[in-house]
Parts: C-alpha cells; sequence; structure tokens
C-alpha cells in the first residue's frame, strides 16, 4: 500500500511540475527572448507546450506515470532558453549604430542623438524603425 501510495505522490508531483510550466506560457510568449527570437525557435516552443497540454489532457489520465511526466517536463524550456530573442535584439542595436556611424550626410550630433533611442528599445522592430528613419534623414 505504501509503495502506491508513494507512486501516487511521486506523479501528483510530476504533474504539478508540468502545469506549473504551461501556466507560464503566456508569460513567456510576451517576453523580448519570444517575441524576437528566430521562428524556428518560436515554433520548437509552441510545439513542446502543444505537446505537454495534449498530453495533460484527460483523455491520457489513465495511461500516465511519473517517468512519462519526467520526460515531458523537459520539452518545455524555460523562459531563459526559448529563443534569442534577447541576442537578436542587441544584435539589431549595435548594427544600427554602427549603420548610423556610416551615414555621410547626418552630421556628429544626429548621429550621436540617433543613439540613447536605439539602446532604449524594447523591440528589433524598434530598432528598425529608428534606423530607417535615420537613413531617410541621410537619404533626403
Amino acid at each position: 500500500v505504501n509503495g502506491v501510495k508513494t507512486k501516487a505522490q511521486n506523479l501528483d508531483g510530476a504533474m504539478q511540475r508540468l502545469q506549473s510550466a504551461i501556466a507560464n506560457k503566456y508569460q513567456t510568449k510576451a517576453t523580448e527572448n519570444y517575441i524576437d527570437a528566430y521562428p524556428t525557435k518560436k515554433t520548437a516552443l509552441d510545439n513542446a507546450i502543444k505537446q505537454v497540454e495534449h498530453y495533460l489532457s484527460k483523455d491520457h489520465v489513465a495511461t500516465k506515470d511519473k517517468q512519462a511526466d519526467e520526460q515531458a517536463l523537459p520539452s518545455v524550456p524555460y523562459t531563459e532558453n526559448v529563443g534569442n530573442g534577447d541576442a537578436n535584439l542587441h544584435r539589431a542595436k549595435t548594427e544600427a549604430i554602427q549603420a548610423s556611424d556610416n551615414l555621410t550626410h547626418l552630421n556628429t550630433p544626429q548621429k550621436t542623438a540617433l543613439k540613447p533611442p536605439v539602446n532604449a528599445a524594447q523591440r528589433v522592430s524598434g530598432v528598425t524603425d529608428l534606423k530607417n528613419s535615420a537613413t531617410s534623414l541621410n537619404n533626403a
């Protein structure tokens, strides 16, 4: 009897960890790391979430065991491992600043004024907009 009880408690703990990982999916998808991640990384997370949600569905309750739950848990990456959006944002900022330095029709104060908003941008799209505005000003 104690063995069955222990197995049930272990299964319950594993299920709670899976459910917690899935409960955070909306928060994860709202992070810069997800938003500006490469599409393949987003797809990998989305597929892992779908797989675990399907696994957690009531249709499969009777066949679950702790080992299967523990194997499913790593398929839902933690937020910091979701994607490469943070790296993409950093790269976009660096490239925008380098590109602004090469704009021949902007003076030094104009180039200098571009750097703070680029560094403050929270999304790659914001950096791209600033870079495009500077290029348009340069070409005007």
